[in-house]
C-alpha cells in the first residue's frame, strides 16, 4: 500500500510525502485515483460543483436558504421566503430583501459559522461563474481565489477551533491569575505613583538617588529595582 516516506512543514501545516510501488496493484489503483483527484481539483467547473454541493447540503440541513442567485425576504419573526411572484411585497413592509449571505446574518448566523461560511462561498462562486460567462477571466480567478480562502479558513476553524478556545481559556486563566497576584493596570499605576512621590520626597530631604531607591523600596517592601523602574518610566533616569 502507499507509504509515507517523509514529511514537509511542521505543526498544523505538516504534510506527509507518499510514495507508491508500481509492482503493487493496490498502489497502482491508489496512484491513479490520486491523479484523477488532482485533475478534478484543477478543473474550475468540477471544483465549483463540489463546493456548491457541500455548501448547499450544510444550509439545507439547517433548513436555511441556499440559492445563491436569489433574493430573500427576511421577516422580523425570523422566518424567510424566496423572493418570487408569490410574495406580496405590500404585505412585507417590515421585512428586508437580502442576498443569500446577508440573509444568513439577519437570521442570526455569524459569518464564521458553518452556515455563514457556506452562504458566503456560494455567493462568491455565483459571482465567479457570472464573471466567467462574461469573459472576465481575471475577475473570475480573483473570485475563485477568494472562495478558496474562505474554504481553507472554514476548514481550519473546524479542525482547530476547540483547541484554540481551550488555549484561550488557559491564557485567560493565566491573565486572571496574574491580575490577582499583581493587581490590575490601574493598581500597578497607583503603586508606581506612590513610589515616585516617596522618591521625590526623599530626594527633597537630601537623599542621594541610590539611597532614595533603597529607602523607598524598604518602606513599600519592594526591590530597589522596582522603584528605579518606576522612576525610569517617568523619564527620570539615573
Amino acid at each position: 500500500m502507499p507509504k509515507m516516506t517523509d514529511k514537509s512543514g511542521s505543526g498544523m501545516t505538516e504534510r506527509g510525502i507518499v510514495t507508491y510501488d508500481w509492482d503493487e496493484p493496490g498502489d497502482v489503483g491508489a496512484q491513479i485515483q490520486a491523479a484523477i483527484t488532482t485533475v478534478e481539483r484543477s478543473s474550475f467547473a468540477r471544483l465549483v460543483q463540489r463546493l456548491t454541493e457541500l455548501a448547499t447540503r450544510i444550509l439545507v440541513a439547517a433548513e436555511l436558504p441556499s440559492g445563491s442567485e436569489q433574493a430573500y425576504v427576511v421577516r422580523p419573526d425570523g422566518t424567510w421566503a424566496v423572493l418570487d411572484e408569490a410574495v406580496d411585497l405590500n404585505a412585507e413592509q417590515d421585512s428586508v430583501l437580502l442576498p443569500l449571505d446577508q440573509a444568513l446574518l439577519h437570521l442570526g448566523h455569524a459569518p464564521d459559522s458553518p452556515e455563514g461560511y457556506a452562504a458566503r462561498v456560494l455567493r462568491i462562486l455565483s459571482v465567479a461563474q457570472e464573471q466567467l460567462r462574461a469573459g472576465s477571466m481575471d475577475e473570475a480567478m480573483a473570485s475563485a481565489f477568494a472562495a478558496g480562502e474562505l474554504v481553507t479558513e472554514a476548514a481550519m476553524k473546524g479542525m482547530f477551533e476547540v483547541d484554540f478556545l481551550t488555549g484561550e481559556r488557559v491564557r485567560e486563566g493565566g491573565r486572571q491569575g496574574h491580575r490577582r497576584a499583581h493587581g490590575s493596570e490601574e493598581d500597578k499605576a497607583a503603586r508606581r505613583a506612590n513610589y515616585i512621590r516617596a522618591f521625590d520626597l526623599a530626594v527633597m530631604h537630601g537623599f542621594g538617588r541610590m539611597e532614595a531607591y533603597r529607602s523607598v523600596a524598604k518602606v513599600f517592601g519592594v526591590s530597589p529595582v522596582t522603584v528605579r523602574r518606576a522612576i525610569a518610566q517617568r523619564g527620570d533616569h539615573g
